[in-house]
């Protein structure tokens, strides 16, 4: 959880939206918002969080998860990966979106970009929508592009075409917007102002 002074400090570095969504430590949801004549931040506290986990292979690689468990924990929603690069594709997918379904649990499925050595984002793309495409409609999450640090490269532009066109691609072939899942630091350094017509999750 980050506090509301993190908060306001994320926005600022997404501000050309105008506002931003992210969680308080007290578990509510702030809306911060940039006032258009002092040009200041503000966060309006809105609804109760609702909680939710990422899985992949290495959760399963543990043991079977206990999805039951996940949903009794408080957790509402899943997001399971499906892909990473242009060619992985984790075997747990299926039975992880079936798992979390039947606890009762909002599912989506994400893919892990590897920017840092495929320069083709559409190869990826097509990757993802290969394995999981069938998880991009309604009755799911919308999809989620994980952008990690350690797998980006240097360049603000390159990057941001990069995600530009993964997003564009999934989006035409599915009608569906995807999510944007990141840390803030990325946001702040990596990723170009258009790329907030996305939904953008940070996490700590």
């Amino acid at each position: 959880m980050m506090d509301l002074n993190t908060l306001i400090d994320a926005s600022s570095a997404w501000g050309h939206i105008g506002a931003a969504v992210a969680i308080n430590d007290n578990g509510q949801i702030a809306a911060v918002r940039e006032d258009n004549s002092s040009g200041q931040m503000h966060a309006v506290l809105l609804t109760p969080v609702v909680l939710g986990i990422d899985v992949s292979h290495h959760q399963n690689d543990q043991g079977p998860i206990g999805w039951t468990a996940v949903k009794n924990a408080g957790k509402s929603f899943a997001f399971v990966q499906a892909t990473q690069g242009k060619t992985y594709q984790d075997a747990s997918t299926d039975a992880n979106v079936a798992g979390a379904d039947g606890a009762g649990l909002f599912v989506g499925v994400y893919h892990l970009a590897r920017p840092d050595n495929n320069p083709a984002a559409t190869d990826e793309a097509e990757n993802f929508l290969s394995w999981a495409g069938d998880y991009v409609c309604d009755g799911y999450l919308p999809p989620m592009l994980d952008l990690e640090p350690d797998y980006l490269p240097l360049n603000k532009a390159t990057l941001s075409q990069w995600v530009r066109t993964w997003l564009h691609y999934v989006e035409q072939e599915t009608g569906v917007k995807p999510v944007i899942y990141t840390v803030h630091d990325v946001v702040q350094k990596y990723l170009e102002s258009d790329l907030a017509a996305y939904p953008l999750w940070i996490t700590t």
